[in-house]
């Protein structure tokens, strides 16, 4: 994923231009933090007329030059902060080499329940109808699909690697919970859950 123009300095010119959706080629691509905000963005585009919505989940931990829109808006004097709640601006984009993406939802606008599992712990999450539609599911938890192998396996699909240490707060992240990660010798890796954004996942709308 590429910026329309990576080229270009990420200047508070350039800044401004991207939070304004002013319509000139810039530097930063925009993720989301929160998936819940990233399911609000989807439904906003097909509600104004986008045929087709995909949301990318990317590895944003350890990503250089990663930047918090709201304090840029705030700086800038933009106003309206909320806007720029859990968004922030990464200048130049995703190398295609860093395997950073961890899945895609295709998205129709229509939001489906559904679970997720982890050792110790059943979560619900709320996911777009198009990630699993006509995609064979194996078992429910509490009435809802069990997406958990679905999307372990896509991640392996991306990655090439069956890593707990993205997988773990990936599901995280769509269930809205944050995580402490912890590895025990002995117990194998701890989670401690609090809440709030979760940092690390980002979300957005390749264009």
């Amino acid at each position: 994923m590429v910026a329309r123009n990576p080229w270009r300095a990420g200047d508070a010119q350039a800044c401004s231009d991207h939070l304004q959706w002013r319509q000139r080629e810039g530097p930063f691509i925009s993720f989301f933090t929160s998936w819940n905000a990233a399911l609000r963005r989807q439904h906003w585009l097909i509600n104004n007329g986008a045929r087709e919505v995909i949301i990318v989940a990317v590895w944003l931990d350890g990503l250089l030059l990663v930047y918090d829109a709201r304090r840029i808006a705030r700086d800038l004097n933009l106003g309206n902060l909320h806007w720029f709640q859990n968004e922030v601006l990464v200048h130049g984009g995703i190398p295609a080499d860093s395997y950073r993406i961890l899945a895609i939802f295709h998205c129709n606008g229509d939001i489906k329940d559904a679970a997720l599992h982890l050792d110790g712990l059943n979560t619900e999450v709320r996911i777009p109808e198009g990630y699993i539609d006509g995609v064979s599911i194996k078992g429910n938890i509490g009435g809802k699909p069990n997406i958990t192998e679905l999307l372990r396996d896509e991640l392996y699909t991306r990655t090439g690697t069956r890593d707990d240490a993205k997988f773990i707060p990936l599901v995280l992240c769509m269930a809205n919970l944050t995580y402490d990660w912890k590895v025990d010798d002995s117990a194998g890796p701890m989670i401690l859950l609090s809440f709030g954004p979760l940092r690390g996942i980002g979300w957005c709308f390749p264009n």
